[in-house]
């Protein structure tokens, strides 16, 4: 029976068979002993080799290439699909009814859950699950894609990759991905990268497991926010507690010009101003130096006050004005 099968495949004639299979039971094709399977078809090395159905008529559910699994009520399917969107498409039975999952059109377009799809990779989620920033969850709520690195390496990482070709040919490419970590926070760091010559890569920009950013650098310290580099910005908001405005109270000692003077002469910069080797050494606070600018100011103001009542008070007792 193996001998006229084989031989009637080989010879290209349509054989139909009926068998009941046990567990060895086969179906050979080109081989010279048994294998480990119900059905095998070989011919390494063979030109044109493989298994091809055809059929003749129109298009519909389920008649393609079946997968069951009766006692379990389970099983996909693979057929051709036809009309607005044809391709090939993988239905899946949920336990209730047959699904399509997935399409892949004539053009090369790639759905899941997208039976139209508009993209080189369409995915549609119709979960009506909504996000939230934070939850305890296994996964973030609404989550649709998930890219695993299941290596238990610290450093290692797990990224999406983006390239794009330029005029030139050259491939521009840039990712965004995650970095484990460990230690007693163990949340992992968010990286976003680019490649800068041919083998060369660079990190444009971290964040890091308690949300500090660091762009140019991998540094955050204290903050959280780090650039190195400039920053432009049309507007920047800094939000103090207190104000320099203490100085028009009643109680305010303001410092004598004599008293300034000499502070100036032994310290080379004016009282609470940070001299330049602090600022070199620690950088600069611009929310809390602004409030030492309008303090200064503001000192400098009620100086000018004082003078000016001097000066009328000179000008009353007939005091020559200066020329």
């Amino acid at each position: 029976m193996k001998s006229v099968l084989k031989n009637a495949i080989m010879l290209g004639f349509a054989v139909s068979l009926s068998f009941s299979a046990t567990a060895q039971s086969y179906i050979e094709n080109d081989i010279t002993s048994a294998q480990t399977a119900n059905f095998w078809i070989t011919g390494s090395g063979k030109l044109g080799n493989g298994l091809i159905l055809t059929k003749n008529g129109t298009d519909a559910p389920l008649l393609g290439i079946q997968l069951l699994n009766t006692a379990e009520t389970r099983g996909a399917n693979i057929q051709l699909t036809g009309g607005t969107n044809p391709g090939l498409a993988t239905w899946i039975h949920d336990g209730t009814s047959w699904v399509e999952r997935m399409r892949i059109t004539a053009t090369g377009l790639i759905g899941i859950n997208a039976q139209a799809p508009g993209k080189r990779l369409d995915i549609a989620d119709t979960s009506s699950i909504i996000y939230r920033p934070t939850g305890t969850a296994a996964l973030p709520y609404g989550g649709i894609v998930q890219i695993n690195n299941n290596s238990p390496v610290d450093s290692s990482g797990s990224h999406f990759l983006m390239t794009a070709v330029n005029a030139s040919g050259y491939r521009n490419a840039a990712y965004i991905g995650i970095m484990a970590n460990k230690g007693a926070t163990p949340a992992p760091d968010m990286v976003f990268g680019q490649r800068t010559s041919g083998f060369g890569w660079t990190e444009a920009m971290r964040i890091k497991g308690n949300g500090s950013v660091a762009i140019g650098t991998t540094e955050v310290a204290d903050y959280k926010l780090a650039v190195k580099g400039a920053i432009g910005a049309t507007r920047v908001k800094v939000t103090l507690t207190g104000w320099a405005d203490f100085v028009f109270e009643p109680d305010y000692r303001l410092p004598s010009l004599t008293d300034l003077e000499t502070y100036i002469k032994k310290n080379k910069h004016l009282p609470d101003v940070p001299s330049a080797s602090e600022v070199a050494k620690e950088g600069l606070d611009l929310g809390e130096m602004n409030k030492i600018l309008l303090q200064k100011i503001e000192e400098l103001t009620l100086h000018v006050i004082e003078m000016q009542k001097e000066i009328d008070q000179l000008k009353k007792h007939g005091a020559p004005e200066a020329k």
